[in-house]
């Protein structure tokens, strides 16, 4: 099951395999809530958690819920999204990893009375965060990843290896947002750029030859995704000319 959303409704679920989407979550207008985001299954494949976006500052939170069930349960109060790190060797409970200004914390959560417990710790110090996104992750195996500083400037795209090592520099610096994504094959990296004009588009890089592509021109694209195969692409896009061409790889 794949659950989506929007800043501005509720979430939507619909088979990997396909189909027509239904609503899961419907915002609560009485608590000021316009949307929901950022879903994070926990791993019983069932409870997930979510991001609540609303007018009032002070009611944007973190809630569990199930696929099977309308309710839901408050666990804390958020301005980005939360994520769960699985429990360590020797321990029982996971953690539920959220930002408190730009301090990571974490704290200990029962996988299953789905309660936190004990008190919250910090974990990194100084990671960024835009809007609903905070900028850290955690894999299945509770390998952590986050990033510090603020959002926005000229980054460098930099290769590492699998120990952290750096290996060089991709491309020039420019103002990346919106996603990145490395082809099946490896000879190609798709990235949101925003470019002088202000347009907002995805590129194609060329890791062999360093050629940067423009491949969307619709100045409202992001966060790239490609197909198995590595002949296509998925993104999001306001312009529905893009959207009906399929976004094909040239």
């Amino acid at each position: 099951m794949i659950i989506f959303g929007t800043p501005t409704s509720g979430l939507f679920r619909v088979p990997q395999a396909g189909g027509v989407a239904t609503q899961l979550t419907k915002p609560d207008a009485s608590l000021g809530e316009i949307g929901h985001a950022r879903p994070w299954f926990l791993p019983d494949g069932r409870h997930f958690l979510y991001l609540t976006i609303s007018g009032k500052v002070d009611y944007e939170a973190v809630y569990l819920a199930t696929l099977d069930s309308k309710e839901r349960k408050r666990l804390l109060a958020a301005r980005q999204a939360a994520a769960y790190a699985p429990p360590a060797a020797g321990s029982e409970n996971g953690h539920l990893l959220f930002l408190r200004d730009s301090t990571l914390m974490a704290q200990a959560l029962d996988p299953k009375r789905f309660e936190l417990a004990g008190d919250s710790f910090p974990v990194a110090e100084q990671v960024g965060s835009f809007l609903a996104l905070g900028f850290f992750s955690v894999s299945a195996n509770g390998v952590l990843a986050y990033r510090s500083g603020s959002f926005g400037g000229n980054p460098q795209l930099v290769w590492f290896d699998r120990g952290g090592k750096s290996l060089g520099t991709l491309g020039q610096p420019a103002d990346y947002y919106g996603g990145l994504a490395l082809s099946p094959d490896g000879k190609r990296v798709a990235v949101g750029e925003l470019d002088p004009a202000g347009n907002r588009d995805i590129w194609l890089l060329d890791v062999a030859r360093g050629v940067h592509t423009r491949f969307t021109f619709d100045a409202l694209s992001a966060t790239p995704i490609w197909s198995p195969d590595g002949t296509r692409l998925v993104f999001n896009s306001t312009s529905r000319e893009i959207r009906e061409s399929g976004g094909l790889v040239p």
